[in-house]
């Protein structure tokens, strides 16, 4: 989810994926270890990567669609892909996504994006800590953090506080944590807050940064 995702309308989603080209084993580094399935993946920009299949992506085939993140593999050098969904994953990713849009509608009678770009704002900070080791002592060191790096981290809250959430529904728990975060609560809301008073209290070590 990008901060251009947010901005237009109506709400799309773009699943064309990377397409894989062939699939293979290589043996990793360390001694002893099983063999590691890879696949050669053509992105959408033409380039081609060797990228890691996990177990959650071993229901690929050659010449389907993936999707792949960045994640370097310690045992096998130069590899720095994973595989996070195969061709059966992805499909019924934009129902998904529109049934989250559609529970927050019902609950809210409201503009599904509005709700999220509220609820975005909300928990957007504009400071963080970041621990810093000074003289031998581990310090919170308070930093103004930028408008896109506050959205990722207030996009991370919103998902781990919805995965915390009672329930398998993720569709279900995310709504439920969008609505509370637009009404001013919520587990993300308290994440900034506690954030926010972590560096008021660690205001004195800020010339560290």
């Amino acid at each position: 989810m990008t901060s251009k995702e947010l901005n237009e309308e109506p709400y799309e989603s773009d699943n064309k994926g990377d397409l894989s080209v062939n699939f293979s084993t290589i043996t990793p580094k360390k001694p002893n270890s099983a063999l590691r399935k890879v696949a050669r993946v053509r992105l959408t920009s033409g380039f081609e990567i060797i990228a890691y299949i996990p177990g959650i992506g071993r229901n690929s085939q050659e010449h389907s669609v993936v999707l792949v993140r960045r994640g370097r593999v310690k045992d096998l050098p130069g590899v720095i892909y994973h595989i996070v969904r195969g061709t059966l994953d992805v499909v019924g990713v934009k129902d998904r996504q529109q049934g989250t849009l559609k529970k927050i509608q019902q609950k809210t009678e409201k503009n599904p994006l509005s709700v999220l770009r509220q609820a975005i704002r909300g928990v957007t900070p504009d400071i963080a800590v970041k621990a810093r080791r000074v003289g031998g002592s581990t310090h919170q060191v308070p930093i103004e953090i930028g408008s896109t790096q506050g959205k990722a981290l207030a996009i991370r809250w919103l998902l781990g506080a919805s995965r915390k959430r009672p329930g398998r529904n993720m569709a279900f728990k995310l709504s439920s944590e969008l609505v509370d975060v637009a009404k001013g609560s919520g587990d993300a809301i308290r994440k900034k807050e506690e954030t926010h008073r972590m560096a008021e209290a660690n205001r004195a070590f800020a010339h560290f940064r």
